[in-house]
């Protein structure tokens, strides 16, 4: 009922969250990694927005996961191509902003919040740029299922350095910055893959391995993002961040999760 709410309300000059994924195929993040970045970067989110998330942490988390059970969708995350996917996190941060100042109900708000947060994630995964390729690596489906086997044990900081987004223009940049690191990475995880042999990472990489290193940067990149695109959100619609986190020089970090035990 709450989503058909959200899928059917009229805002002006706002087009519906949930429709923007309907047709999209998917594979990315797992549901669960996906849902503990998004988890974390509430540590971080102006103070006032981080008690309406709490409030409504339940629909925040519908929210985050819907994108896994849109049509076509797998266990596995979103799969749009890195240019729709940039455009469709800068168009959906902007009705974000519209239903706030249109006073909507913080309980759809925080769902769309949740939505793209999913969006901000995928934004950053190493592999992004292989879901829409004709010709698909072995190691596809075993990744993400490596880096949910290995997420607790990530130190995870988050990097505010370039990330003061205070217009349309600083999402843009920070939303075409985040897909050329992806783009970036990705060669890193394939030879890592090739020099085991078998697409069976969660059992041959270990935490010294170049791919438990590069998933690590990835996955706290991912929360470094979705903390930016809640705090533009929330100031775009008039808010304020009493947390003055931001900006950050490239050497200062702040450590969020120190990790767990490595194997």
């Amino acid at each position: 009922m709450g989503n058909r709410r959200v899928a059917t309300r009229a805002i002006a000059g706002a087009s519906i969250l949930i429709l923007a994924m309907s047709a999209s195929p998917a594979a990315a993040w797992s549901p669960e990694t996906t849902e503990a970045i998004t988890e974390q970067a509430l540590v971080l989110a102006p103070p006032h927005l981080g008690r309406q998330l709490e409030r409504h942490k339940s629909r925040f988390r519908e929210g985050v996961l819907t994108p896994f059970k849109q049509t076509g969708g797998t266990k596995q995350g979103l799969a749009l191509p890195p240019e729709v996917l940039q455009q469709a996190i800068e168009r959906e941060a902007q009705n974000a902003i519209k239903a706030i100042e249109g006073h909507v109900s913080f309980d759809e708000i925080i769902f769309r919040m949740g939505f793209l947060a999913s969006y901000m994630a995928a934004a950053n995964y190493p592999l992004l740029s292989d879901m829409t390729a004709e010709s698909r690596p072995a190691y596809l489906a075993d990744y993400p299922a490596f880096v949910q086997s290995a997420f607790p044990r990530f130190s995870v900081v988050f990097y505010g350095a370039g990330r003061m987004v205070e217009s349309k223009t600083d999402l843009e940049t920070l939303i075409g910055a985040t897909l050329e690191r992806s783009r970036r990475i990705r060669p890193l995880i394939s030879l890592e893959y090739k020099r085991i042999g078998t697409p069976n990472g969660v059992e041959l990489f270990d935490d010294r391995s170049t791919a438990f290193g590069v998933s690590s940067m990835a996955y706290s990149h991912a929360v470094s993002d979705v903390v930016s695109i809640l705090r533009y959100i929330w100031l775009g619609a008039g808010g304020i961040d009493s947390n003055n986190l931001l900006p950050l020089d490239e050497d200062q970090l702040i450590l969020l999760n120190p990790g767990g035990e490595n194997r």
